[in-house]
């Protein structure tokens, strides 16, 4: 800011504003021409002087507010637990948190977003005061737990914690918190998934993917009726390991690289079992929902009725049953449809002729039997289908079409 200021002095001080082309002519040192040129230079100059005192002045100005803006005293302090909590030692504290120090804010180009170290503030309370609203800790080694002193910030909206080695589980203490993002994923939290995170109704985001939970999914999560998708599947980085606990051996799943994007839950590279619960029909705002690689038992779960707003879908060697519901076919938004490696009884082709805006099929090792339906080669926007290891015909005769990327 210092310099800043010292430029526009230099600047100001080699304009002549005093300038007087009428007199020059009467000197006999310009022509008229060269008057009337020199006086718009001189009308420019004029209003570049204005422009810049009022530019000094608003920069003057954000930097006073900022100064007077910080962050409210117990949010400090209670900053001071979290990062004794999570093992973060670089915090800069002689610093305020809500400033633009590198302490606290991330400048660091990473393309593929998997390292990130900044805390949000908002300043737009009335008064002098900012309150935390975001912590982004993302690649940062953290080696201990969860912290619980987070439900000490009343103004926190999102957390990430992805991709380091924090243990234990989700503090039962967050469920007073209004989080809407909360992400946890590719640590080493373990146990049972906490049913008290359905008591969190404000959360858009919830990612626990890589981590070693097990156990069924709790009803309960059906309280998160904010929720836009819910992932439970795993992808091809990963590889299964396994880990003991008084005898009995548990698998889970560990990930080299994964991302996520978009508003959803995740719930991934974990082992879950049992069946997926009723409850998730009340999830009426989710647009994509996706398990697999899991040990879910019983049919795939009819609980698609309420979900209009789905677009993806994708059931994929989770220990499902067939066949296929025939509810599926009421899914008419849908712009991807996977479903896989079903056990159990034959299907039929399930009707997808009313989803004009399908253009991802994949119905792969489904026990699915009998002719292809001709209705498919009329999805206008159909490019990728993979019918494979079933016992249908008619599928090279069905698929003429050029706008087909894949078959």
């Amino acid at each position: 800011m210092k310099s800043f200021f010292l430029n526009c002095q230099s600047y100001l001080l080699n304009i002549n504003i005093d300038y007087n082309p009428a007199k020059r002519v009467a000197e006999g040192s310009v022509n008229r021409k060269e008057a009337g040129s020199d006086m718009l230079g001189s009308m420019f100059r004029s209003g570049m002087v204005v422009f810049i005192i009022m530019l000094m002045w608003r920069e003057l100005a954000v930097e006073v507010e900022a100064q007077a803006r910080k962050l409210a005293a117990d949010e400090v302090k209670a900053l001071h637990e979290i990062a004794r909590e999570l093992g973060k030692r670089d915090w800069d504290f002689t610093k305020d948190p809500c400033s633009t120090h590198s302490g606290w804010i991330h400048t660091e180009t990473d393309p593929m977003n998997l390292y990130n170290s900044t805390l949000i503030c908002n300043c737009s309370f009335p008064g002098d005061v900012c309150h935390v609203d975001s912590i982004f800790l993302k690649g940062q080694d953290l080696p201990s737990v969860l912290p619980p002193s987070l439900v000490k910030l009343p103004y926190i909206r999102q957390v990430d914690f992805s991709r380091n080695y924090l243990s234990g589980t989700i503090p039962p203490a967050w469920t007073s918190t209004k989080l809407e993002v909360l992400s946890a994923s590719i640590n080493r939290l373990s146990g049972p998934i906490p049913k008290y995170l359905g008591n969190i109704t404000t959360l858009r985001v919830l990612s626990l993917e890589s981590n070693m939970f097990f156990g069924p999914i709790p009803p309960r999560l059906g309280n998160l009726v904010n929720l836009e998708k819910l992932i439970s599947d795993m992808t091809n980085s990963e590889k299964m390991k396994s880990w003991s606990n008084g005898g009995t051996e548990f698998s889970y799943v560990d990930t080299d690289l994964i991302f996520f994007v978009g508003d959803y839950s995740v719930l991934n590279a974990n082992y879950l079992t049992g069946e997926l619960p009723q409850a998730l029909t009340q999830l009426t705002k989710l647009t994509e929902f996706r398990i697999g690689s899991n040990n879910f038992i019983g049919r795939i779960p009819n609980i698609y009725g309420n979900w209009t707003q789905l677009q993806k879908l994708q059931i994929s060697a989770s220990g499902f049953e067939g066949p296929i519901p025939p509810s599926i076919s009421s899914l008419t938004n849908l712009t991807e449809l996977r479903i896989s490696d079903l056990n159990g009884g034959v299907s039929q082709f399930p009707f997808l002729r009313n989803m004009k805006d399908l253009e991802r099929l994949m119905l792969r090792s489904c026990n699915i039997y009998g002719e292809v339906p001709a209705f498919l080669s009329d999805l206008p926007k159909l490019r990728i289908i993979d019918l494979s290891f079933n016992r249908l015909v008619g599928i090279s005769r069905r698929f003429t079409s050029t706008h087909l990327e894949k078959m």
